[in-house]
Order: structure tokens, then sequence, then C-alpha cells
């Protein structure tokens, strides 16, 4: 399955249902490069760098709350998700292989650009973003889905709800 990720919007709502799928973990992998802040910070590739760089060029949105990432080591212009929508935002960049067994089945990921709210009418250009199954392989780390409050992976839950 695939989704494009418009630069110009908000949280998107991918339709994908992470806790639906089978296989110990979810992938997903991001392409292309947008624009964030045309004529400012310019093309970024999934992980708010310049494409084909390993330049980052003063993007970093760490300790900024105008931004909905904005923990150590999150970029503007880098993709970032969340589990549902009154889920934390974590960081996905171009690669990110998610514990997706105890998220629930009817519970959308949703995908958007680390820019402020305001800031996104002057961006520009998309993501193709797939979604598949992992195999089990851990080459890769795995992300720990922030906010859960069962076992190690997860989504937040909404606000006073206690269980599923």
């Amino acid at each position: 399955m695939g989704f494009k990720v418009q630069a110009n919007k908000g949280w998107q709502d991918t339709g994908y249902k992470p806790g639906a799928q089978s296989g110990p973990y979810i992938i997903i992998r991001a392409s292309g490069d947008w624009h964030c802040r045309t004529g400012s910070i310019g093309a970024r590739d999934a992980n708010g760098m310049k494409p084909n760089s390993t330049l980052y060029i003063d993007s970093s949105s760490e300790g900024n709350t105008n931004y909905p990432l904005h923990e150590e080591g999150a970029r503007i212009g880098m993709l970032i998700g969340k589990i549902g929508e009154e889920g934390e935002p974590f960081a996905i960049g171009d690669f990110r292989r998610i514990d997706h067994r105890n998220i629930p089945s009817d519970v959308s990921l949703f995908l958007r650009m680390n820019d402020n709210d305001d800031g996104l009418s002057d961006n520009s250009g998309s993501l193709d973003v797939e979604f598949s199954i992992g195999s089990g392989d851990t080459s890769r780390d795995h992300l720990v889905v922030p906010g859960y409050r069962g076992r190690s992976t997860g989504h937040k839950m909404a606000k006073g709800q206690e269980s599923y």
C-alpha cells in the first residue's frame, strides 16, 4: 500500500491501520523530496536534509514547541507520524520499522511534514510513502511508538482513556 504525503497539509490520515497487519513489524519507507518554506529552507528529503547531501543547514526543531515534533534530533521538513488522531508525534524519515502488535486494529497512521501549522501554506511537493510487513529481521532499529501505556509498543490513548 502506498500514500502520497503533501507538504502543504497538516496531519493526513493514510487509512493504513498498523494494528490490523500481520507479522511482527510494519515498515514505512519514504522517497522523493518536498519544499519547506519555499525560498528559505528549500528542498528537503524525508529526513529533513537537502536531497543527496549530509547537510542539515540549521533545520533543527529541537525544543521549539511550535513544531509538532520538537524532541532531540527533530528537523524541520522531516517526515513524521502519529498513531491515531490523539497520538504523540514521532520521527519517520525515509525508513522506520514499528512493532505494531499492541496497536488496536481500527486506528490509522497519520503523516505530515514537520513544520509549524502557520508555515504549511508556503510548502510544496510531496513524498511517496510505502507500507509493508516486516519479517522480524532486526538489522535496523525499530521504533517503540511513544505514549503507550502498556507493553513496550503501541499508541497514545485518548485523554482520560485507561484501557482498550
